[in-house]
């Protein structure tokens, strides 16, 4: 560690504004392009390199540098680039699992608002509707049933199974699939 850095982080730990605002000028534009490398996005790797130096000036007192603090400060930027990422996978993550759970339930309500028509409902529909339920595999079976007879929802399903809910959707996505072929809708 040079003398100068060292000089700096101890006056910015005693809460010297200038030592503060030297790191700042010093390294902010450096570390918001490594930001952008990692993260692709300029907003976003300014705002994470602008949380950074808040950290930085929030926790001075108890900082504690032991490298250089040009490689302290890439290390955080790294790291909260990584958190940054990964909280980004797992919202994307969710928002797919939403979107293909929409499009099912609404593919399955499409195809049981046919059923329970008085126009379209008779008999022969009911008893085609009854043999391609009883065509799908057991597990697929048990699963539609509880999901469309019964009114249940797929974390319901999936705790009396003990299966995953991610395997339940699957499930309906191929026995609703079966059914309409079997009734040739769609």
């Amino acid at each position: 560690m040079y003398e100068n850095e060292s000089y700096l982080i101890k006056q910015l730990q005693k809460g010297d504004e200038k030592a503060f605002e030297k790191i700042f000028k010093t390294y902010y534009i450096s570390l918001v392009n490594y930001a952008i490398g990692l993260v692709s996005d300029i907003e976003t790797a300014k705002d994470l390199t602008e949380d950074i130096f808040y950290f930085i000036w929030d926790n001075r007192k108890i900082i504690h540098i032991s490298q250089s603090l040009r490689g302290y400060l890439y290390k955080i930027t790294h790291n909260k680039c990584l958190d940054y990422l990964k909280r980004q996978q797992v919202k994307q993550k969710h928002i797919k699992e939403v979107i293909i759970s929409k499009k099912q339930e609404e593919q399955e309500n499409i195809l049981f608002a046919s059923f329970y028509q008085p126009d379209y409902f008779s008999e022969e529909l009911e008893l085609k509707l009854k043999t391609a339920i009883d065509s799908l595999p057991k597990q697929a079976k048990i699963i539609f049933i509880m999901k469309r007879l019964k009114g249940m929802s797929y974390k319901e399903i999936s705790k009396e199974l003990n299966i995953s809910e991610n395997t339940i959707r699957k499930q309906m996505s191929r026995s609703l699939q079966k059914i309409m072929t079997a009734l040739k809708i769609g």
